[in-house]
């Protein structure tokens, strides 16, 4: 037997030695935080070596105002390695601490913690609406309550706006309250297609979102040539109906025949 499989079967017996006899078992490997707009989920790995029947507890700490660890009741001897904690964040400005342990029978883990602050997750590209007119495009950003709690400060869009010639306009809209969150593009060209593109950060982060998938539009014809053209084709209708009603009619071959060749008496 070679020296890594004599290893292997040493570190199994130890673990296994502190396992029934109620000693320490390994605590949880690489814990990670995911925030995203709020969402915060709590992820981690099983350690090498632990027990078949491995069991882990979660548990949660406000860290700002020094209180006491509570535990999560819906990750509490819990399989999965998973913990979705977002229920128990109410000041997304305060600071928190969560903690993750392992549990195989009568023997525990030492907890293994990690401190988070609501805010500085990741934050999701935005979406939009678009309307236009032949010269003008106007962006409306859709409001997401949970970015006012978030940023209380408010929020910045970074809008970008592409024509044919892949010539860029940047934009910047400083939104507080939802009337803020709209802006019009102006002096474009009409009959050209242009694409809008948006990202979003909030005042005080520390990162941006990605930039959303373009949204693409090609402006209508200016209104006073939709005008002209209708004119001028109601015009030219009018005229032919004209010439019709002003052509005399023409009798039919038969009736020119009798009408010439009638004998008279």
């Amino acid at each position: 037997m070679d020296i890594g499989k004599k290893t292997l079967i040493f570190v199994h017996l130890v673990f296994y030695m502190n396992y029934v006899s109620g000693g320490e078992v390994p605590e949880p490997k690489d814990l990670v935080v995911d925030i995203t707009e709020g969402e915060v989920v709590v992820h981690w790995d099983k350690p090498v070596g632990a027990p078949s029947d491995t069991q882990y507890n979660v548990q949660i700490l406000n860290y700002s105002d020094k209180g006491q660890w509570t535990a999560v009741h819906s990750c509490t001897g819990i399989t999965y390695q998973y913990c979705d904690i977002s229920s128990l964040i109410y000041d997304y400005r305060k600071t928190y601490r969560v903690r993750v342990q392992l549990v195989a029978g009568d023997a525990e883990s030492a907890w293994v913690k990690k401190i988070l602050t609501p805010n500085d997750g990741k934050l999701l590209p935005p979406s939009f609406t678009l309307w236009a007119t032949s010269s003008t495009i106007a962006v409306k950003v859709h409001q997401k309550p949970i970015l006012k709690k978030l940023f209380p400060y408010g929020v910045t869009y970074t809008i970008y706006l592409e024509d044919r010639d892949n010539k860029t306009t940047t934009a910047y809209l400083n939104a507080e309250t939802e009337e803020d969150q709209k802006k019009t593009f102006s002096s474009l060209h009409w009959g050209r297609k242009y694409c809008v593109s948006i990202k979003v950060e909030g005042k005080g982060a520390a990162d941006d979102s990605k930039v959303s998938p373009q949204q693409c539009l090609q402006l209508p014809e200016q209104e006073w040539f939709i005008l002209a053209v209708v004119s001028l084709s109601t015009l030219g209708v009018l005229a032919f109906v004209a010439i019709i009603v002003m052509i005399p009619p023409m009798l039919p071959e038969t009736s020119r025949e009798n009408t010439c060749c009638t004998e008279v008496p």
